[in-house]
């Protein structure tokens, strides 16, 4: 057997195994998605700004695992009205979103960590969001 082939069968093999290791994590990805849900919302929190005399704002927050991109999405809804409505990167711990309601400044900060029980990986998702600066409310999804 000459070397060419020899060199050519090993790069077609190590190209193989490539492939199927794409597979997998494709695969893993998938079931998890599928796995942890499509849409999570958070409860409700009240919120009144300092300057503010109406009723008081209804905060919270929305993660869709199918909403776009390859994270899913991230919403910040106050009163119902979605102010942030963002794609989720793939590496979203910490990322910051803004907004504008009501003449206010909206920022929410996108937490997510991961906790091993056993066999078992619990992730854990929360926003931290903040109007005119001032932290409004901690929601988790």
């Amino acid at each position: 057997m000459s070397r060419k082939k020899l060199l050519d069968g090993r790069q077609d093999t190590v190209r193989s195994i490539n492939n199927m290791k794409r597979l997998i994590r494709y695969f893993i990805v998938l079931c998890f998605a599928v796995l942890s849900g499509c849409v999570s919302t958070s409860s409700t929190q009240s919120y009144r700004p300092a300057d503010h005399s109406g009723p008081a704002y209804n905060i919270a927050a929305t993660r869709n695992e199918f909403g776009g991109g390859l994270n899913g999405t991230f919403a910040v809804l106050i009163d119902g009205q979605k102010v942030i409505d963002e794609k989720l990167p793939l590496e979203a711990d910490g990322v910051e979103f803004y907004g504008q309601f009501d003449g206010h400044k909206v920022a929410a900060t996108y937490l997510e960590s991961v906790t091993q029980i056993g066999t078992v990986a619990m992730i854990k998702r929360r926003a931290i969001v903040f109007i005119d600066g001032e932290r409004a409310a901690t929601l988790e999804m």
